[in-house]
C-alpha cells in the first residue's frame, strides 16, 4: 500500500510540476513579446523622453510600472488613439493594436509581468530611440505658429478653451503634418484642432467651452 501511495504522490506531483512549467511558457515575457509591440505602438510614436507622452515606456521598468493601466487602456482601445470608427470603414495608416496584441498583454499583466532575457530589451531600446531622434532631425516644420501664453489652474477640471491662431497664408497649401507641442505636458494631454477660412473665430479668443457667451456666439 505504500508503495501504491508513494507512486501516487510521484505521479501527482510530477503532473503538477509539467503542468505548472507548461503555464508559464505560455505566459509572454515582457522582452519577448511585450516589449516589440510597446516600442512600435506607443514608445517610439509619443512615450519617450521628450515625446507628446506624459511619460517614458522605454524600459522594462517603465511599462512594469503601468502594467495594469496599460492592460486596462488598450483592450478598451483608448490607447494608441485614434478616434475614427473601424466599425463603419477602414483607413489608410490606421493606427491601433490587433485583438492577438491586445489578448497578448492582458495574458502578460495576468501572468505577473516576467521581464525575460534582458540582452533583446537593451537592442530595442537603442534602436527605437536611434529612430525617435533620427525621424525628428529630418521632419523640419515649413511654418510654425504659436498661441497667446495662457495659465492652467492646475485644479483638476477639464478646461477647455478656444483660441485663434492665424496663420496668415498668402495661398491654400496642402498639409502632410501637425504637431502640436504643448508648453506643459503634465497639465495639458491634449488638442482639438479646426480650420476657420472665415476669421470669425477670432470673436471667441480664449473662451471656455462652457462660457454661456458661447450660445449667442
Amino acid at each position: 500500500m505504500r508503495q501504491w501511495q508513494l507512486a501516487l504522490w510521484v505521479c501527482s506531483f510530477g503532473l503538477f510540476w509539467i503542468g505548472k512549467a507548461a503555464v508559464a511558457q505560455l505566459i509572454p515575457t515582457y522582452t519577448a513579446t511585450i516589449q516589440p509591440i510597446i516600442i512600435r505602438n506607443c514608445a517610439t510614436p509619443c512615450h519617450h523622453p521628450g515625446g507628446v507622452g506624459p511619460f517614458s515606456l522605454l524600459t522594462y521598468p517603465d511599462v512594469a510600472k503601468r502594467g495594469k493601466f496599460i492592460a486596462k487602456v488598450t483592450q478598451s482601445r483608448y490607447m494608441p488613439p485614434f478616434p475614427a470608427d473601424r466599425t463603419f470603414q477602414h483607413y489608410a495608416n490606421e493606427r491601433g493594436l490587433s485583438d492577438t496584441e491586445i489578448r497578448m498583454i492582458q495574458n502578460w499583466v495576468q501572468g505577473g509581468m516576467p521581464e525575460g532575457e534582458r540582452n533583446e530589451e537593451k537592442s530595442n531600446i537603442k534602436q527605437a530611440v536611434k529612430e525617435t531622434d533620427d525621424s525628428a532631425e529630418e521632419v523640419k516644420p515649413d511654418l510654425v505658429l504659436r498661441m497667446k501664453p495662457y495659465a492652467i489652474k492646475g485644479d483638476g477640471r477639464e478646461d477647455f478653451r478656444y483660441f485663434h491662431v492665424p496663420m496668415n497664408l498668402a495661398q491654400d497649401v496642402w498639409v502632410t503634418a501637425i504637431e502640436f507641442v504643448p508648453g506643459n505636458r503634465k497639465l495639458l494631454h491634449h488638442s482639438r484642432l479646426m480650420v476657420d477660412s472665415t476669421g470669425t473665430m477670432a470673436g471667441i479668443d480664449g473662451i471656455a467651452e462652457d462660457d454661456a457667451y458661447l450660445l449667442d456666439f
